[in-house]
Order: structure tokens, then C-alpha cells, then sequence
């Protein structure tokens, strides 16, 4: 079977790459996306305005509820085939086309102990300065909440405290796009 990038099949071959280099510049993103926060926990530095990853114990009742419709959304799309997590990823940005999309927006969900834990990373992208078509994610900024029957905590937050409800609203409207999307006939 042809993955669409090389003539070899499963296979990512040096002219293949040269042949089609946004098709390698959108996958080595996700691959940064996905593996450097498991490899690289500790290297990250602060997000600006930020001192660091911010421990809270209880998000306030607006953050909170958006975490809860982002849950119940990304939940409704529901898992890919064969995988035991809830793995979604989307595009923040301006336009129809995620080519030209500044971020890229992962949202995990799994069960820890019959509560549900969401893992959301935002991975901001820049142009390449040899092909500006081509974007890599330099730094990842994270969220992570357990989603209980009366309250949301915050185990892990990269945002500031004021910045977190309107980034949470684009989220959301981004998510419910995809989602009208994925319904379609």
C-alpha cells in the first residue's frame, strides 16, 4: 500500500521527500508533537508569561466549563480503530485550509482509575525561511485536567490564568468545525 510520500510503499526514501517537502514538513510536526514532550519532559522552558508549568487544584467555572464541552466534543468524535485512547488532532488558524494554519492542536483523552484524564498540546507553527510553505513546531505548551463528576483539576497548565478562556473558545470552535466535517455524507 502507498502512503502517498514514497514509491517504496511504507518506506520514506530521500527523493520522495525532496519530491514532496510540505508532505515532510507537516509530518515531521506531528511527529515532533506527539514524541518530544514524552522524550523531553524537563528541556521545555517556561511559556512567555508564564513561570513555568502551573500547578492549580480546581479550574475556575468558565475554564472549567469549556474544558468540559472540549471533553464531551473530542469525546463524540470518539477513538480511531484499534487504538485504546481518544486521539484527535486539528488546526488553529485562519481559512478552510490547514496548510496555511498556524497551530496544531492534539487532544488526547484516557481513563485513569474510571476518571477521565485530557491531555490538550498546542504546538504554534513557523515558516521554514527555505520554503515558507513548510512549518515546524518549535516548542509545545500543554493542559492537562482530570475531568471528575463535580469539578475539573488542573494537574498541568503552560497558559497564563487570563489567556486560558479565549484560547479554550477557539479550541472549542475549531473542534465543532472539525466535527461538522467528520458528519458530513
Amino acid at each position: 500500500m502507498k502512503d502517498g510520500l514514497s514509491g517504496a510503499g511504507t518506506k520514506f526514501g530521500r527523493a520522495a521527500l525532496r519530491a514532496r517537502p510540505a508532505a515532510a514538513g507537516v509530518a515531521l510536526v506531528f511527529l515532533m508533537a506527539a514524541v518530544a514532550p514524552l522524550l523531553l519532559p524537563g528541556s521545555r522552558k517556561p511559556a512567555p508569561g508564564t513561570s513555568g508549568p502551573q500547578k492549580r487544584a480546581r479550574a475556575n467555572d468558565k475554564v472549567s466549563g469549556l474544558l468540559r464541552q472540549i471533553h464531551r466534543e473530542v469525546s463524540e468524535i470518539g477513538k480511531y480503530p484499534g487504538e485504546p485512547i481518544v486521539r484527535r488532532e486539528f488546526f488553529i488558524g485562519v481559512g478552510d485550509d490547514d496548510t496555511y494554519k498556524d497551530s496544531h492542536l492534539v487532544v488526547l483523552i484516557q481513563d485513569v482509575e474510571g476518571t477521565p484524564k485530557m491531555t490538550i498540546q498546542v504546538t504554534p507553527l513557523h515558516p521554514s525561511p527555505e520554503n515558507p510553505r513548510v512549518k515546524y513546531g518549535r516548542e509545545v505548551r500543554m493542559i492537562v485536567c482530570l475531568i471528575g463528576p463535580r469539578r475539573v483539576d488542573l494537574s498541568r497548565c503552560d497558559y497564563a490564568e487570563k489567556e486560558l478562556p479565549s484560547l479554550l473558545q477557539e479550541m472549542l470552535r475549531v473542534i465543532r468545525e472539525r466535527k461538522d466535517i467528520f458528519r458530513r455524507p
